[in-house]
């Protein structure tokens, strides 16, 4: 009870500087995250929803979705004494994703607030996202986003609950308006080095597995919600992709392989299956598949975990839709075969 009440205190700061103080109107725990809506102790209506999780540090990282579905995130600390008002530069990635340096603004003695881009592939690479890192000062720290996917999807929903569904921010609140907002930017340098090292992998793979007619997306060609990924590929009948892992994004093949089984499992909406073959101890490199029955469209998904010279995972995927897993299985093994003599050597 008592970390529930220090955490719905500290989120129930995250809105605007110049904003009251807010109470709460309902919270709940989704997947070890708290999930709350708030008040605007002025008016009585609503104001936000918010969702926080607490680590080991002791920080507490808060997502907050306001009425108007402008967005921040916030960090928060019960032994921080941080001057009212004062902001600070920081710099923030996921993943190996680009890096976005933005103001911190501390709005209490103890929580710092980052106003977000209104940027639905933004809040997408905090949902699919495996690590947060972030840079203040001196200072650098890191946040693994288990189960954000559940908690940031309840909190949109939570606002999109207490805002009437005549606004029509609701219908989309993360595209573009009346006013369209600025297009994503560009992949960063180390974003790019990493696609143009993934293009090459994935091209080699590809061709030693002898899969017919792939072609590698450009950036432009890649859909928003992939670009997390450092290559996608498409051929007739399936398409795939390959993500690099830095190499302090998991520990091992085991705990990155739970959080893709895990993932796959929150994303699904009807029934999920999920099965893993042992880790090689000679290659170290794992193999797992996945998939989601549901009356829209199966999804199969084969995965294939290999070790990276230079630290970390690469991550590929086969995936395929129609409810056939066949074809995924198959083309699975020739890619995972040819990954292993391609990357590892073995």
């Amino acid at each position: 009870m008592r970390y529930l009440c220090i955490v719905i205190a500290l989120v129930a700061f995250v809105v605007r500087a110049d904003a009251p103080k807010a109470a709460t109107l309902e919270s709940s725990m989704v997947e070890g995250w708290l999930v709350g809506a708030y008040t605007n102790d002025q008016t009585g209506k609503f104001n936000h929803c918010a969702t926080s999780v607490r680590y080991q540090s002791g920080i507490y990282l808060i997502f907050s979705i306001g009425r108007n579905f402008a967005w921040s995130m916030g960090f928060a600390s019960p032994r921080w004494k941080l001057t009212r008002g004062a902001e600070y530069n920081l710099y923030y990635y996921i993943d190996t994703g680009p890096g976005m340096s933005v103001r911190g603004r501390a709005v209490s003695s103890q929580l710092v607030e980052v106003v977000l881009t209104d940027s639905h592939t933004l809040f997408e690479s905090f949902r699919r996202g495996y690590q947060l890192t972030v840079q203040a000062a001196d200072d650098k720290f890191t946040f693994n986003l288990t189960n954000s996917s559940k908690a940031l999807a309840a909190t949109l929903e939570c606002a999109r609950r207490h805002v009437a569904p005549t606004q029509e921010a609701a219908t989309n609140p993360f595209g573009p308006r009346q006013q369209p907002t600025p297009p994503d930017a560009k992949p960063s340098i180390a974003q790019s080095d990493a696609r143009a090292e993934a293009a090459v992998v994935v091209a080699n793979v590809l061709s030693a597995a002898g899969l017919p007619g792939f072609r590698v997306l450009t950036y432009d060609e890649t859909p928003a919600d992939l670009r997390l990924h450092h290559a996608v590929w498409v051929s007739q009948n399936l398409a795939g992709s390959l993500r690099i892992f830095p190499r302090d994004a998991a520990k091992n093949v085991e705990e990155l392989a739970s959080y893709v089984m895990a993932r796959d499992a929150q994303d699904c909406k009807g029934v999920f299956a999920s099965g893993r073959y042992p880790t090689s101890p000679e290659t170290g490199a794992a193999r797992l598949m996945t998939g989601c029955s549901s009356t829209n469209a199966p999804v199969d998904i084969s995965y294939t975990i290999a070790p990276r010279a230079k630290g970390g995972f690469y991550l590929f995927a086969t995936m395929g839709t129609g409810g056939n897993a066949e074809p995924v299985k198959d083309a699975g093994v020739k890619l995972h075969e040819a990954a292993l003599k391609s990357v590892t050597g073995r």
